[in-house]
Parts: C-alpha cells; structure tokens; sequence
C-alpha cells in the first residue's frame, strides 16, 4: 500500500472514530444531539448550516387555476385519444402555440360541442353521430 493511501485511511479511520465519538456522546445528552459532521476535524469550516426540509411537498405553479375544475376520468377510444395528439401537434406546428395541454382541447371541444347541441337541437353535430352510432339499422 502507497503512502499516499495509506494517510488517506488514516485519516478516514480518524474521521470515523470522531463521528463515533460525537454519536456515543449525543446518546448520553437526552434531549440533545449536537451535528456529528461539524465536530469532525477534518469537516471543521467546510460545513455551512442547511434549513430543515419541511414536511409539506414544494407547490408546483399550475398552469391554470384548478379552483373552478374538477377532476374526472372517462374512457376514450384508441382514435380518439390519437386524434388529441394530433390536434396538439398540429396546434404547435402549423398554428404556433408553444404550450397546448390535451385538457384544453377537450374542454374546448366539449364547450363546443354544446353550443352546437344548444343552436341546432335534433340537427346538431352531437345528437347525428350519437344516432349513427346507437342506431346503425337505420341508415
């Protein structure tokens, strides 16, 4: 073994038995632990004092307000679900948006939906493709 390497266990044993000795001493003092890092000698004036974490996780900045929304799940076809991403692609590339969120175009998709269903009742674009669907013998 070098000297070199030698010296460095050396000082890592010094170091562990330190940290040793700051753990059996704070074991003794009920009440109080002392920082074992920062009674170590070769630690001394490298440490700085770090804030403790706090229990409650970071808050995320919310790209809209999620106070007036309310979080469902529903089944989508495999082509529904595709032609989603292809609108978000399609918005970002040929219309310049930096940021779509597929929730947004759902939603807007939904709104407009029910405009149409509202404006053109039986004739609306909703109430033809759900009869399509639910009746295919009568076409």
């Amino acid at each position: 073994m070098t000297t070199r390497r030698r010296n460095i266990r050396t000082q890592m044993e010094q170091e562990l038995a330190a940290e040793e000795e700051v753990a059996q001493t704070g074991q003794q003092q009920e009440g109080t632990s002392p920082p074992a890092l920062a009674t170590v000698p070769s630690l001394q004036g490298r440490l700085r004092p770090v804030e403790p974490l706090s229990s409650k996780p970071a808050s995320q900045k919310a790209i809209r307000s999620t106070d007036a929304y309310t979080k469902v799940t529903y089944r989508l076809s495999n082509d529904a679900v595709q032609a989603t991403e292809d609108m978000k692609t399609l918005m970002k590339r040929r219309y310049g948006f930096k940021r779509v969120n597929l929730e947004e175009i759902v939603e807007e998709a939904i709104l407009a939906a029910q405009r149409d269903l509202e404006e053109h009742q039986a004739q609306s674009f909703l109430v033809q493709q759900l009869r399509q669907h639910k009746n295919p013998a009568n076409q």
